[in-house]
């Protein structure tokens, strides 16, 4: 059994009282709950008959050492059967794809993306300085808190340790924010990997779309061509050459060429972060999906 606290081993399912399912599928489920001590949690249980025990074991091991503001704070992890249970904090806000689809896949003012980007930035380097990297980095896997703008990284599935210079088999990831050395299928680095899946983050932060069309990456890689060039739309007036500058380096193909998450965290546009209004959260959701949509894949 894996414990992050004393009491961890004194605690099982039946200890909560599920108030809401916020996710469920083949993997397992993420529910809002209330633990026996009477606090509101979320709940997440995978089930080790479908993941792989690899990955259950990564993550819990991420749970263990990560430590960070901005990253999702687990306070127990116990076993159960073949289910594998996580208690995390419970917060009160929405996910960057859920904050989009709030302003209806409007793009979100180029200060306000700074100060979320910003925070990204610094819970990566830590996590890779800790010799861990995300490998599933994208919009639904980022959490904005309602009153404090704190940004939390979340889902530490696809997660490993790995030396910094040794390369990742693994080809895992969401289909709109892999890089195109997964799609290629050949060895990796995962620090590379997540600085490509940021860029495409900001990218989408910047302009309310994903950077490329998946099937014309794939095709691209299965007929022997080059991977798409980077287009940026023809709104770029309302966007600083800084911050196209920033998001051209985090999106080089070659990953020799890619910037490094040091480089990224010293580029002009994320030093001239100035103060502003706060960034608006509706209270009501609007659930109207315009045509630029962000993939949800």
């Amino acid at each position: 059994m894996w414990l992050l606290s004393k009491d961890s081993a004194s605690f099982s399912s039946s200890d909560y009282k599920v108030a809401k399912v916020l996710n469920q599928g083949k993997t397992g489920e993420v529910t809002v709950a209330v633990n026996k001590k009477g606090k509101t949690v979320v709940l997440k249980k995978i089930d080790s008959n479908v993941v792989a025990e690899e990955l259950v074991n990564n993550e819990v091991e991420c749970c263990k050492k990560l430590k960070h503001s901005n990253i999702v704070r687990v306070n127990r992890v116990f076993k159960e059967a073949a289910n594998t249970f996580l208690e995390m904090e419970y917060l009160q806000g929405v996910d960057l794809y859920y904050l989009m689809e709030q302003r209806e896949f409007q793009p979100i003012p180029e200060t306000e993306c700074k100060k979320i980007f910003k925070q990204l930035v610094k819970a990566v380097i830590y996590m890779h300085q800790k010799c861990y990297v995300h490998r599933d980095l994208k919009l639904e896997n980022i959490f904005i808190c309602e009153k404090t703008k704190k940004v939390k990284i979340l889902d530490f599935g696809m997660a490993t340790k790995v030396p910094q210079d040794e390369d990742c088999s693994t080809w895992c990831g969401s289909i709109g924010y892999v890089c195109p050395e997964i799609i290629m299928r050949v060895p990796y680095s995962g620090y590379k990997a997540d600085v490509w899946s940021l860029g495409t983050i900001l990218y989408a932060l910047l302009f309310a779309e994903l950077p490329f069309l998946f099937s014309e990456r794939v095709e691209a890689v299965l007929n022997g061509d080059p991977h798409p060039p980077i287009v940026f739309p023809a709104n770029l007036k309302s966007v600083s050459e800084e911050a196209t500058d920033l998001v051209l380096k985090m999106l080089q193909t070659d990953p020799q060429s890619r910037i490094s998450m040091k480089d990224v965290a010293n580029h002009p546009w994320l030093k001239s972060l100035k103060s502003s209004k706060r960034l608006q959260m509706a209270k009501e959701p609007k659930i109207q999906i315009g045509k630029r949509a962000v993939s949800s894949s």
